[in-house]
Parts: structure tokens; sequence; C-alpha cells
């Protein structure tokens, strides 16, 4: 099943515990940052990932900015690389966490990722 980049952040969301609506401590705008900031790290370990992207004016890949607008369309990258990004995106999240015990679950987010997307 095709995912958009709202079932991301929603996932992102339910991993970070972050679902009720009433009290949300990350707005959607924070967790597009770091989704963002994803398809970058993505781009820069794996541009393999975005060699449909690839721009022969410039002789490089073109990585997507995503704005809100663009929330609704289906992730771009190889389904493989889904995961991963939900694991960034929540590792980056825990790290803007106060808490203490926040950290060394962002550091494992975000290894993670690194480890997922260095092994496909």
């Amino acid at each position: 099943m095709a995912k958009t980049y709202q079932n991301l952040i929603d996932e992102a969301r339910t991993l970070s515990q972050d679902t009720d609506a009433t009290s949300q401590r990350n707005t959607d705008a924070v967790y597009l940052d770091k989704l963002n900031r994803a398809l970058q790290e993505l781009a820069r370990i794996r541009p393999d990932a975005y060699w449909s992207s690839y721009d022969d004016v410039i002789e490089d890949i073109t990585v997507p900015e995503l704005t809100d607008t663009d929330l609704a369309d289906f992730f771009e990258p190889p389904m493989q690389f889904y995961y991963p990004v939900v694991t960034f995106v929540v590792g980056q999240i825990e790290m803007i966490e106060d808490e203490f015990s926040a950290d060394g679950r962002a550091m494992s987010m975000l290894g993670t990722f690194k480890s997922s997307v260095v092994s496909i």
C-alpha cells in the first residue's frame, strides 16, 4: 500500500507518543521540518533513493523540500526507505524533548535510521 507524507508524520507522532490532539507537544510544522531533514540525510547517505529525480542540467539529484501542501503526496523514495525515515523523524523529535531518558531513545532511533539505510 502506498503511503503519504502525512502517514509518515502520523506514524512518527504515534512512536513519539504525541497523538493527543488537545496537548500535542510538537506541531505538524516541527514534524515537517524533521521530515525534510530526514529526506536530505537519506539523499546524503543513499543518493540512489533519488535517482528518479536526477537533473541533467545541474547534474545532481533534487531532494524535495516539502511544505504542508505536499503532505497528501505519496512517499517519493522507494518504500524500503519509509520506515527508516520514520525512525529519523522520531529520533529528531526525541532530541528536542526535555527528559533525560529521551536522549538514549533519540540516539537509538537515529542509529536505527543509519543502519537500516546503509544495509538496504
